[in-house]
């Protein structure tokens, strides 16, 4: 069972005054399985990296991004799956910034969801795409971070959610993704990447008078791996863990070959839900390895519902 949340005030590494995350003995009651599409109390979050196609080699070595019909029809499979489940706000890493994948979006989400979206520096084809639903969450604005030496962006928003059955809450939404841990020289940066976006989120906690967060993203590297540990040192708890007291065994199968969890949900509170609920999808497909027959991309999405208490 997850434990309650208690908080207290600590400096950070970065010299930044935060929020730390500790459990008590008070527990609540068994969390539930997860459903098709959440409650009406229920805040659903989904992380999905949807693998770009101008990154996917096929078979006989080619981008995927030169084939339209297998490239379009993949990730029309990626949003209807997503939208199957109805999160409330997803975030997705390798969004492919091509005009035919941006319409086909568009056309799935109709009026079900609103995006924002913010592509890598340079030449680089892919980015990351934010999406809430309207229906019930408000965005009062948002922040760009461009990490130059990594080149990587993050994406942060100041939403406001009001569900049917539950209280309103302000909260900022953060897009990540982390570069790939290609050897120990790629450490550094990777460390670099995380804080300044750990700073930017204080910053915009403070421009935006919000203290509530969660963070989301691929982060390249488990758990007990520096960025992660970063993340946790400044009052950050990963949601599915506090569902499941332990995390996925595999959320992404690497170019290497590797099966490792590397996909997060990371909260720093939501005063007035509890963590509920939390999977891989496919919801059929154990986490202990990775799931035969599941071609959308080289990731699993991961999904947690925060109920209202």
């Amino acid at each position: 069972m997850a434990t309650r949340w208690h908080r207290s005030m600590r400096r950070s590494s970065c010299g930044l005054y935060v929020l730390q995350s500790y459990r008590s003995k008070t527990t609540f009651a068994t969390r539930k399985s997860l459903t098709a599409r959440p409650s009406p109390d229920v805040l659903r979050f989904a992380t999905f990296n949807v693998l770009a196609p101008c990154h996917k080699r096929l078979v006989h070595g080619r981008r995927e991004s030169a084939f339209d019909t297998i490239c379009l029809e993949r990730q029309r499979q990626i949003a209807r799956l997503t939208m199957k489940y109805a999160p409330t706000v997803f975030c997705l890493q390798e969004y492919w910034f091509d005009s035919t994948v941006r319409e086909l979006y568009q056309h799935e989400f109709r009026d079900l969801y609103r995006t924002l979206a913010l592509k890598r520096p340079g030449h680089r084809q892919d980015g990351l795409l934010l999406a809430y639903n309207p229906k019930h969450v408000t965005m009062h604005a948002h922040s760009n971070v461009i990490h130059k030496e990594a080149g990587r962006v993050s994406l942060l928003a100041h939403l406001t959610a009001k569900l049917p059955q539950a209280p309103a809450v302000d909260l900022i939404v953060a897009n990540t993704h982390l570069n790939f841990p290609h050897s120990e020289a790629d450490e550094p940066v990777r460390q670099l990447q995380t804080q300044q976006l750990m700073e930017a989120i204080a910053d915009f906690q403070q421009q935006q008078q919000v203290d509530n967060v969660m963070l989301l993203g691929d982060f390249n590297g488990r758990l007990d791996s520096q960025p992660c540990q970063f993340v946790q040192q400044q009052g950050y708890a990963s949601g599915y863990g506090l569902v499941h007291t332990q995390e996925p065994h595999v959320t992404h199968r690497n170019h290497l070959g590797e099966q490792v969890s590397v996909d997060f949900i990371f909260t720093n509170k939501l005063p007035g839900f509890t963590p509920w609920a939390a999977t891989v999808l496919p919801e059929h497909a154990s986490d202990e390895a990775w799931p035969q027959g599941f071609t959308l991309s080289d990731h699993r999405p991961v999904v947690v519902d925060f109920k209202a208490v």
